[in-house]
Parts: C-alpha cells; structure tokens; sequence
C-alpha cells in the first residue's frame, strides 16, 4: 500500500519552540496538538459510508512524536483520483488544520514569555 505524507513543518517548528519553553512536557504538547490535527481529519473526510471518516488513527510512536494514519483501502483514491469530487481533501484539512494550531501554539508560547 502506498503511504501519503503531509508536509507540517511550520507546526513542528512552532512546537520546537514551546518545547523549548516548557521543557519535559513534550509528550504532552505534541499529544495536544496532535489530537486537533485528528479531529480536523476526522471532521472533514469525506463520508458515504463511514468507514474513511472512522478509520483514522492517532498512535504515539515515541516521545513526543505521533503517527496519524488511515488504512483505508481507497483513501488514495479519494485524495488524488481523478474521478473524486474530494480530490485534494486531505491536503486541505490539513492546511487549515495548520493555521488552527500554529495560532494555538503562538498563543501557548505567550502564556510562557517572562
């Protein structure tokens, strides 16, 4: 099966950043904001049946990193087929999803300025 990855490099920039504020809570900053990312995945999949929109996963694969995945058989399809009116669904979410949490970060980094 083939795998798609989503370029979120300005969040992980921007959590670098808290971390650094808020040393050994990094686990639970990246679980935070990791949960946002989900639910905006799971809020916005496409739904006929269901089965995309409830197969989305969020692990924690070690500290301080998540894996948010779908093992959906068609959701390739319904991101980059040619036949889908959800083409590009996933790279959107993802991209207000982005906007959403770096302003959240900003406003978690302020709670710690001295």
């Amino acid at each position: 099966m083939k795998n798609m990855k989503s370029n979120i490099d300005d969040i992980n920039k921007n959590l670098e950043k808290l971390v650094k504020k808020v040393p050994g809570k990094s686990d639970a900053i990246v679980a935070k904001y990791s949960v946002v990312l989900h639910g905006y995945l799971v809020a916005r999949s496409p739904v006929d049946t269901g089965n995309l929109q409830a197969n989305w996963q969020n692990q924690k694969i070690d500290t301080a990193k998540r894996m948010i995945s779908n093992n959906t058989e068609y959701i390739i399809d319904t991101e980059y087929g040619t036949k889908s009116p959800h083409k590009g669904w996933i790279d959107r979410a993802v991209t207000d999803a982005a906007a959403e949490i770096n302003r959240l970060i900003a406003l978690d980094i302020e709670k710690f300025e001295f």
